[in-house]
């Protein structure tokens, strides 16, 4: 409560700036909370809207990949709120805003104001930021639990004492079971109970403390970890996906590995970075070594303070090194991706060692070249990055598909209002459950619709999946038992237009599904394509 309230004591015009942040940030989110689900949020949506809590965690015909305290606090919102798009959004939306002033807090102790409001514009305006804490998935929810543990780790290194052990402590253990990335904060969590015991200030804790509090962690943090593996992720694994990514992994060279990887986590930070890095192009040469500059500002900073250790200011740094390390080293093992999704949470350690690396700079700049106008540099620095943030935010929300990925919603819609009670649908595997969500949502029960049990992409349970070279012909035989002559006059397909999905079955299923049709005479009658889904209609003699 003391830093909450000295927060709002400080400079006014930080503090009206660092709220309007907070309001824009919401007036852009709030319109995209009932934009249709995709294709894993659906499954999420089936599960936890399930009455049975057994078959949540593990359904009937796909593998739950998603952590249980999610699926659990997820559960109670939906119970309250009604089982819509938004009201099932709420609980990642609603625990966003506190999480996001935690990081506000955290960067307004950290640094000087105009760099303060860097950090929080880096976090507030970010795209990915604002899409998946309105997701229901739990990448936003591991975002916003390591803004928390950042704070949580502030207050216990300067006040070491038992309840703030016990906030730490509680906080990393929930997190585990919130989101199965943040396991990879662990050795920086267990780095940072200790460090007190290093402290040359009256804020140090005796050997015996220390090894006591790091022995406790450790043991608790592994049970739960060794209860989560076992209980939850091990029975909900999936062969193929884990075989996916090692073959991806496999087929990227060292340059991926050494330069694009570590470059990944700070362009998430930084979205006004180019997407693709090319050596050839020398803007992003420069761009990169001004990057690298940036990160030897601040690994001089750790240098030069590293007599004030553990302060936060110093070991915060550190921590995110750690953490980034270990996660590029979990990437590369094949054990946890680096993905725009499953990385997210890795954001604000980026953009703390990108603002103590500028600020770093700044100052050292300032020791040599003593112009009056050049203190105030931070400041519109500050203003034109809050200004590019904002356009490049407003026009993703404002766009065709803003922070669409499916549109399950319009085509389902569609497909509701255009098919006759006596027409057949066939649903394509890995559309089937955003067409169980929306089907149940719009009392729609159509007598004549069948759902495909191959093509599933990832994650079907006890299903043949891939990567499979006969899952093509596999998936035509299915076509050929299941429709089979004659066809019924009108048959419409809703199928994914998803990259990704195709990418991982390795052909593209949806040329098979109009072949097939096509070589029975049928004629294509209806085609309608929605963000990433499309809908087909084809009248057969």
């Amino acid at each position: 409560m003391p830093a909450i309230l000295n927060f709002f004591r400080s400079s006014r015009p930080a503090v009206v700036a660092l709220l309007l942040l907070i309001l824009l940030r919401i007036v852009l989110s709030i319109p995209t909370l009932d934009r249709s689900f995709w294709t894993d949020e659906a499954w999420v949506a089936n599960s936890i809207s399930d009455p049975s809590i057994y078959k949540m965690f593990f359904p009937d015909t796909w593998l739950q990949t998603s952590p249980p305290l999610f699926l659990l606090l997820s559960r109670f919102f939906t119970s309250i709120f009604g089982p819509g798009e938004a009201s099932l959004r709420s609980f990642t939306f609603l625990l966003s805003l506190p999480a996001l002033f935690s990081f506000l807090l955290l960067s307004r102790q950290l640094f000087l104001r105009p760099f303060a409001l860097m950090a929080a514009a880096l976090i507030l305006l970010n795209p990915e930021s604002m899409r998946y804490s309105t997701a229901l998935k739990q990448y936003g929810v591991e975002l916003a639990c390591c803004s928390i543990l950042l704070l949580a780790i502030r207050r216990y290194l300067l006040t070491p004492n038992t309840t703030n052990f016990a906030i730490l402590l509680t906080g990393s253990l929930a997190a585990i079971a919130s989101g199965y990335g943040l396991a990879l904060l662990l050795p920086g969590i267990t780095l940072a109970i200790a460090a007190p015991y290093f402290s040359t200030t009256s804020h140090s804790i005796p050997l015996g403390t220390a090894i006591r509090r790091t022995s406790l962690f450790i043991a608790l943090s592994t049970i739960t970890l060794a209860a989560v593996y076992f209980f939850l992720v091990k029975p909900n694994s999936s062969d193929d996906l884990r075989q996916y990514w090692r073959e991806l992994r496999a087929s990227s060279s060292l340059y991926n590995a050494v330069i694009l990887t570590p470059y990944g986590y700070f362009r998430r930070a930084l979205p006004l970075l180019p997407y693709d890095l090319s050596f050839s192009k020398p803007l992003h040469v420069l761009l990169l070594c001004f990057l690298l500059l940036l990160l030897l500002a601040a690994t001089h900073y750790l240098y030069k303070n590293r007599r004030h250790w553990p302060h936060p200011s110093v070991f915060l740094p550190v921590f995110a090194i750690i953490c980034i390390a270990t996660a590029a080293t979990a990437d590369f093992l094949s054990v946890y991706p680096n993905g725009e999704r499953t990385g997210l949470f890795t954001l604000p350690l980026a953009i703390l060692l990108l603002i103590r690396g500028t600020q770093s700079s700044f100052l050292f700049v300032t020791r040599f070249v003593h112009i009056p106008r050049l203190r105030s540099l931070p400041a519109l620095l500050s203003f034109a990055l809050l200004a590019c943030l904002s356009f490049l935010v407003w026009q993703r929300v404002n766009a065709k598909d803003g922070f669409l990925i499916e549109d399950f919603k319009s085509s389902i819609g569609f497909l509701k209002s255009s098919a006759a009670p006596a027409d057949a649908i066939w649903i394509q595997g890995s559309a089937a459950e955003a067409y169980r969500y929306y089907a149940n949502l719009l009392h729609w029960e159509p007598q004549h619709t069948q759902v495909a049990n191959l093509g599933w992409g990832c994650c079907p349970r006890n299903r043949p999946t891939l990567p499979s070279r006969s899952l093509s012909s596999d998936i035509q035989n299915e076509l050929e038992q299941r429709l089979q002559a004659p066809l019924p006059g009108r048959i419409w397909l809703l199928y994914t237009d998803r990259p990704t999905h195709y990418q991982f079955l390795g052909f593209d299923e949806r040329l098979l599904l109009r072949n097939f049709f096509t070589n029975r005479h049928c004629q294509l009658s209806v085609e309608k394509s929605f963000t990433a889904v499309s809908v087909l209609a084809f009248d057969c003699p």
